[in-house]
């Protein structure tokens, strides 16, 4: 297991070759056992089978591009303990009553070059995207505030918020009522340590210069419309999908639209805008937290308006 978290930090960018030794030499990575070389490379042709089957199945989705990249030598428990979204007890979807906005949205809103809008960054090896997704939101709106953007410590939420479960899970209104009593750490005094480790560390809090703050959260109505109303006229929102399948992993580029897709959500992400194809299918701009190593620099395209792998059902934002 240490073996396999060194080399899930060792790979920076995404590669696109069939062959094992190509795929190896690109990680420039030594095995240090042939039993270790065999199990990985055992799993690196199933997840060549499962990117070809799923083409071979979605082949009406010709724009639709996956990839073999560096999580191609994991194996399915181990890829989905990077998706450590846990629904608290009590929360569920704000059900819609048809919504309809006071004014006609733009066809088009994308935050991904906002200056309040900070690079993507990687969780690594720990199941923490529900720290990422809340952070993410939070910077953004202070930036939008205050006028400056202050990059927040996602370890500070991993070590010292008590109600979600560190590396093995949480929710992202679970970390802003941590923010709204306490605030968030900057990022340059608390920096991110367990994407190397998987595991948590002490909390620091009490040496870190406090830059977050949340005064409240809302939730969206489980709306496509509610949700593009408030994506148009806000910001960028927090939601959580069903990311178990592996044609999600090895996500590159095109409109994602699994039909296999479930609306039990495992993992955390933001929705930072909207389009439509020049083909006519409506998609959200979404921000995952794996690094600019997957999908579209950090970034995928998934269906909109369809609740797609769940997208729709756990919108929230915070208020500041």
């Amino acid at each position: 297991m240490i073996t396999l978290f060194l080399l899930y930090i060792s790979i920076h960018t995404t590669v696109c070759f069939t062959s094992w030794g190509d795929y190896k030499a690109s990680l420039n990575w030594t095995f240090k056992t042939q039993e270790e070389e065999v199990f990985r490379k055992s799993e690196y042709e199933t997840s060549i089978k499962d990117i070809l089957g799923y083409l071979q199945f979605s082949q009406q989705d010709k724009a639709l591009r996956l990839t073999v990249n560096k999580l191609a030598l994991l194996s399915k428990p181990e890829r989905d303990f990077l998706k450590g979204t846990r629904i608290p007890k009590g929360v569920k979807p704000k059900k819609s009553k048809g919504f309809r906005p006071k004014t006609s949205l733009p066809s088009y809103v994308d935050y991904r070059n906002s200056s309040c809008m900070p690079p993507v960054k990687d969780q690594g090896i720990c199941g923490s995207c529900w720290a990422f997704s809340a952070t993410s939101t939070v910077e953004y709106y202070n930036c939008k505030r205050f006028r400056r953007l202050a990059r927040l410590s996602e370890q500070n939420l991993v070590d010292c918020n008590d109600v979600n479960n560190n590396c093995f899970g949480g929710f992202y209104t679970g970390a802003w009522d941590y923010i709204r009593n306490l605030g968030q750490c900057r990022e340059s005094t608390y920096a991110y340590v367990s994407g190397e480790s998987g595991l948590p560390e002490s909390c620091k809090r009490s040496i870190c210069n406090i830059g977050g703050y949340v005064r409240s959260y809302k939730a969206i109505e489980s709306d496509a419309v509610a949700m593009a109303d408030i994506v148009a006229n806000v910001g960028p929102i927090s939601v959580a999908i069903d990311a178990s399948l592996s044609s999600y992993d090895f996500y590159s580029s095109g409109v994602y639209r699994d039909p296999k897709c479930t609306k039990n959500v495992n993992h955390a992400m933001v929705i930072v805008g909207y389009g439509k194809t020049s083909d006519g299918i409506d998609y959200w701009i979404v921000r995952n937290s794996w690094g600019k190593w997957w999908g579209e620099e950090g970034y995928m395209l998934i269906e909109r308006g369809v609740n797609m792998c769940g997208i729709e059902e756990y919108p929230f934002y915070p208020l500041l």
